[in-house]
């Protein structure tokens, strides 16, 4: 199977997960493998049907009790990825997709990759987008 996004205005983490999720996989299975992996930070998805210019679509909000925007390390992401129990492919593409993130972080600001420090991406919301996606 073959699929193709048409974002001739981008697309970011949150809608590309919320259309693979429309696609028939369960929030609820999504959230609870997700969970699996990041442990005890809590979090819950939320999935809502939106309109916009006579155009449907799915909206994904991931949902947590506290501002969970940490800063964090590609190192310390890359360790819990290889620790998870995520399928090998899982954690080794969104492995490879961070890391391709933190390259491009370090050339930015002059640094190495092990000095990166994640804003956004290390944030919980985009974990779940790239985990998520990788395993949908």
């Amino acid at each position: 199977m073959i699929l193709h996004f048409d974002c001739p205005s981008g697309a970011s983490g949150d809608m590309i997960l919320a259309s693979l999720l429309d696609l028939g996989y369960s929030t609820a299975q999504l959230e609870k493998d997700i969970k699996s992996f990041l442990g005890d930070l809590p979090f819950t998805l939320e999935i809502t049907t939106q309109e916009r210019h006579q155009l449907f679509g799915k909206k994904l909000s991931v949902n947590t009790p506290v501002h969970n925007h940490k800063h964090r390390t590609f190192k310390s992401i890359a360790q819990k990825l290889e620790n998870s129990r995520l399928p090998e492919q899982v954690w080794k593409n969104s492995l490879q997709t961070f890391e391709r993130v933190a390259r491009a972080e370090a050339r930015i600001h002059g640094t190495t990759i092990d000095k990166v420090s994640f804003h956004e991406v290390g944030a919980l919301d985009s974990i779940v987008d790239i985990v998520g996606v990788m395993l949908l």
